[in-house]
């Protein structure tokens, strides 16, 4: 199929106007899940001047190798920015980087249509379009990495380059267990064996070329390891990374809970990739999965499937972003079935375009209350925002229309444009709504009051470390625990009420809320 030079305007433009969409207000929301880890771990790195031992509030950090932290790191000291939205670059650029690598390596073996729909789909499904896409977390980076060490397999296998395979799946692996630890070696183990299997050539798992490549990983990893003990004993380390590895698997929940997820998990995950599961459709085609396992890119990619999603299929504490290099693998697929049979399927190829056409009209009619909704008044320029969307929908109901053959496009384009409400809409009033912006206030105010002075958290006494973060960066100095004992005059300490006992003659300044057990904790300062 070739594009016309409307549509391929039409791709072009919207591919532009992806990224605004995902760039809007990504710093307008406070640090929220495992975000406060991530930055907490990278500018204390900063702070202390120490790239090797990840610590929070100076106390050692065991649970993720530091190799993510270190690009963040690298990042905040290059912009000389620590806020929010620095924080969730890394993440954001990773995904658009591993869009790219989707299309790159789908266009290497199928077509462009092809490519450019699983790279579509891997931006825009639903989980990462209203939330992994808004946060700085790790699993993107990770993903990528990943994904690529699957496809380096195919890539150099079929170049029969069994050095390079080797050399280049082990350096990603590296370099993804400096950032997750323990699960690199399951997908690389895994992977490994299947591929070897199927390619009838079984001996390369004991070839010389093996060797090398476990070399090409033990070098890296075995050196940053090595390193780290120079200042802290491994043993709590690996502990820690098995404990991370082991939890939310059948090694660390009850038989029932198992049992009840190899039901759930399925219908879990067509949720979490809608809305593009609905393509999903084209796999029940009688002969496709045929088709699949004589294609040697389709079987390949359903094989990697196959072999890697048991370890998360019997895991039944798993989280939705642990299968981010996984779902692409089905995009690859349904993108590659709806163009085989879309034309053969009429009738469900009719229900998914007046589906995509259902997506474009009510959208382009609800936008208009906007303006009138009491909860989002506080966003500036808002008819304007509504024409742009207004505009966005209509065009796309033109792509709909005069454009048939590329309907698939104006259903990504629906999803941009959705994007683009999403952060101009819903993100200020989760602001308004949520606490987390009053947590973020009274870090500031905290940092404000005791600038210049020597802070320290009482011993036992939990801090959410958005706290954490927001006083390292604001007061540019690393927090510490501490003891009413080692106070000087002027310190200031944060306590629990309970505990203020213990200083009669330390002065009460201000009491915040924690999410942390939902508790009360206070500001003292010692005259």
């Amino acid at each position: 199929m070739r594009f016309s030079n409307l549509e391929k305007i039409v791709i072009l433009l919207l591919i532009f106007l992806s990224i605004p969409a995902y760039f809007i207000n990504l710093g307008l929301l406070p640090l929220f899940a495992d975000e406060p880890t991530r930055a907490c771990v990278a500018i204390e790195m900063l702070l202390r001047d120490n790239f090797i031992v990840p610590k929070i509030i100076n106390e050692f950090y065991y649970k993720k190798p530091p190799f993510y932290n270190w690009w963040l790191a690298l990042l905040m000291n290059a912009t000389g920015r620590y806020d929010e939205f620095i924080i969730r670059v890394p993440a954001l650029v990773s995904l658009f980087l591993f869009c790219a690598t989707i299309y790159a390596v789908v266009k290497r073996y199928l077509t462009t249509e092809k490519a450019l729909l699983a790279a579509f789909m891997s931006l825009t499904f639903g989980r990462m379009l209203i939330y992994d896409s808004l946060l700085g977390h790790i699993d993107i980076t990770y993903s990528w990495l990943t994904f690529m060490a699957f496809y380096a397999l195919l890539y150099y296998g079929e170049k029969q380059k069994w050095l390079m395979l080797f050399t280049v799946t082990y350096l990603l692996s590296a370099m993804a267990f400096l950032s997750k630890g323990f699960p690199t070696i399951l997908f690389q183990g895994l992977s490994l064996f299947a591929y070897f299997i199927w390619a009838k050539r079984w001996k390369m798992l004991f070839s010389w070329q093996h060797l090398v490549g476990l070399l090409v990983f033990i070098i890296p990893v075995g050196g940053y390891f090595a390193w780290y003990n120079q200042y802290n004993s491994l043993e709590n380390y690996f502990a820690f990374l098995w404990d991370q590895s082991s939890q939310r698997t059948v090694l660390d929940k009850s038989w029932w809970e198992s049992v009840a997820n190899i039901f759930t998990f399925p219908l879990e995950n067509l949720g979490q990739v809608a809305p593009w599961s609905l393509f999903f459709i084209y796999f029940f085609k009688r002969g496709y999965w045929k088709t699949v396992f004589n294609t040697p890119f389709l079987a390949f990619t359903a094989l990697i499937f196959l072999a890697n999603i048991p370890v998360y299929w019997l895991s039944p504490g798993y989280y939705p972003r642990y299968l981010f290099m996984l779902y692409p693998l089905l995009f690859i697929l349904a993108s590659d079935a709806y163009f085989e049979y879309r034309k053969q399927l009429t009738k469900a190829t009719k229900v998914l375009d007046y589906f995509i056409l259902a997506c474009i009209i009510l959208p382009m009619l609800a936008i208009w209350a906007l303006p009138f909704l009491p909860d989002i008044q506080m966003v500036e320029g808002i008819w304007l925002k509504v024409m742009f969307l207004f505009i966005g929908f209509v065009s796309m109901f033109f792509v709909w229309q005069k454009l048939p053959n590329i309907r698939w496009v104006a259903f990504f384009g629906v999803l941009l444009f959705f994007k683009f409400a999403f952060n101009w809409f819903v993100l200020p009033h989760r602001l308004v709504e949520g606490k987390r912006d009053e947590y973020r206030n009274n870090a500031f105010k905290i940092a404000e009051i005791t600038q210049g002075h020597d802070l320290r958290v009482l011993h036992g006494v939990s801090l959410n470390q958005d706290y954490i973060y927001y006083l390292d960066w604001k007061r540019n100095t690393v927090l510490r625990h501490g003891s009413f004992e080692e106070l000087q005059s002027g310190d200031y300490v944060i306590t629990r009420s309970i505990d203020n006992v213990k200083c009669p003659e330390c002065e009460f300044v201000m009491d915040f809320y924690i999410e942390y057990k939902h508790i009360q904790l206070n500001l003292m300062r010692k005259p």
